[in-house]
């Protein structure tokens, strides 16, 4: 995939805004008029926040295998011939993460406009996730390699402090972007029950439906 720049985050953060309205939208009038408001939109918040991406940049660690690069991906200065493969030692750099998986390949508002293809695996409740990207040997020059290295953990480290703080503004403007829905529903609802009320005709209940309504315990959210 690649990192960084598959997808574009301000839009993945206005679909959450939108599941999180189509969420209070699917509640009940009822629910909606008597559930405890402030803990409700604290439930919300806690559900639909993000984690951002971050990298452990002291536990990267390298593997490497022989594979056959295609002549085409060669240095214009080998004696190479097209359509033809060829042997070539491939360091693998693999980077530890954490944070909400779907970030990784989403381009911040803020970029280099940078990406590389990595392999990922996301992060579980025993262990951190990872990514890792290749880097070809071409002439056994250590610092070549270095040099190809660094840019490239520095250009993701750039992508992911631009990401981070775009979710970290997400996060903090979760609580009033969540307040603002609700309320906006709840004067929807008292409107309509104020409306019933005002015809006249008493209003024939639901059945089994309590007075009160307790904020539910969920698991977070995980976007995808």
């Amino acid at each position: 995939m690649d990192i960084f720049g598959a997808g574009e985050l301000s839009k993945y953060l206005n679909q959450i805004l939108k599941t999180i309205e189509h969420e209070i939208r699917q509640e009940s009038r009822n629910q909606i008029l008597n559930v405890n408001e402030a803990e409700y939109i604290k439930y919300l918040v806690n559900k639909h926040s993000l984690e951002p991406i971050i990298f452990y940049w002291e536990q990267i660690s390298i593997s490497d295998e022989e594979k056959m690069i295609p002549a085409e991906r060669f240095p214009w200065d080998f004696n190479v011939y097209k359509g033809k493969k060829y042997p070539k030692q491939v360091i693998t750099y693999h980077v530890p993460f954490s944070g909400t998986y779907p970030l990784l390949t989403l381009t911040p508002s803020t970029s280099i406009g940078w990406t590389i293809d990595v392999e990922s695996i996301p992060q579980s409740t025993t262990r951190l996730g990872s990514i890792s990207f290749e880097i070809i040997n071409w002439r056994n020059d250590a610092e070549e390699i270095k040099r190809e290295v660094n840019r490239a953990l520095e250009n993701i480290r750039k992508q992911s402090e631009y990401s981070a703080n775009q979710v970290a503004g997400f996060n903090m403007s979760l609580e009033q972007q969540i307040t603002g829905i609700f309320q906006s529903r709840k004067q929807q609802m008292l409107k309509e029950s104020n409306l019933l009320a005002n015809l006249g005709v008493p209003f024939k209940k639901s059945t089994n439906v309590p007075e009160t309504f307790a904020v539910p315990t969920r698991k977070k959210t995980i976007h995808i």
